[in-house]
């Protein structure tokens, strides 16, 4: 089985994962819902596996879901995030997550799921790519910081720390 995330309108509270199974040619769907009997929330925008578990980034809702990887029951969250976007493993233990509203990373600590620090990077980060221990960040929008968004930094993963800026074209992603 495959999983697919549904962003759903935004404000509705209505985002979910479905499953398609391409051998049968179907579709779960609202899968999220049947196993929590809730939905996930507002926007459901990233998701990712990192060992047994998977990872919900919920837009507008500002939370992050730890889900049993198999069962897709929630096992917990962290809430009060100002909207988040995109997740990004970096180990067994952390994970960087975007945060549109912010000019930093968060480094989420996944035994606890909790922030373990911010990484300051003077710009909003949209999406991330981990190239060996480098994580490349993309500079979206000029939301929030008044500067101009061309640039894709680069953080060095093993220490959180930020090693170089790129000057690339308007908006990269």
């Amino acid at each position: 089985l495959r999983d697919v995330y549904k962003r759903q309108l935004y404000g509705s509270g209505t985002g979910d994962i479905s499953l398609i199974d391409p051998e049968n040619n179907s579709v779960i769907k609202n899968h999220f819902y049947s196993v929590n009997g809730f939905p996930a929330g507002d926007v459901a925008i990233s998701l990712s596996f990192v060992d047994d578990f998977l990872y919900l980034v919920v837009n507008n809702s500002g939370k992050v879901i730890k889900l049993n990887g198999t069962s897709f029951q929630e096992i917990s969250s962290l809430s009060n995030l100002v909207s988040p976007r995109y997740i990004l493993p970096i180990g067994p233990n952390k994970l960087y997550v975007s945060i549109f509203n912010s000019q930093s990373i968060k480094v989420i600590d996944t035994q606890s799921l909790s922030i373990s620090q911010s990484i300051h990077t003077g710009r909003s980060i949209e999406k991330m790519q981990r190239i060996g221990n480098e994580v490349w960040c993309a500079n979206w929008s000029e939301y929030n910081s008044g500067l101009t968004n061309n640039v894709v930094l680069v953080i060095d993963s093993e220490t959180d720390l930020l090693i170089d800026s790129i000057i690339v074209g308007k908006e990269p992603n």
